[in-house]
């Protein structure tokens, strides 16, 4: 295949450069957005079990994905209001 010229040749660029498909190329960060999961997994993790010793219960009676929909649902919630 040729070189692409021209207004061809823009797009294609634009399209990679863009955020969707800067995550989706293998060897594009890829290990820094592994590590940013395992980041938001321990902080969620750290977070229910904090909350768990304060209420006075067992970490484990508390589901990872129940923490995760709370943690959404106030970080939605809070950006509905404008400052």
């Amino acid at each position: 295949m040729g070189a692409r010229t021209g207004e061809q040749g823009d797009q294609a660029s634009t399209a990679r450069s863009g955020t969707r498909a800067a995550l989706q190329e293998p060897g594009n960060g890829t290990a820094g957005d592994l590590y940013g999961y395992l980041l938001a997994h321990y902080a969620l993790s750290d977070l229910r079990c904090r909350a768990a010793t304060e209420a006075g219960i067992d970490p484990d009676r508390i589901k990872f994905t129940r923490t995760v929909r709370i943690v959404r649902r106030s970080v939605t919630d809070a950006a509905a209001f404008s400052p």
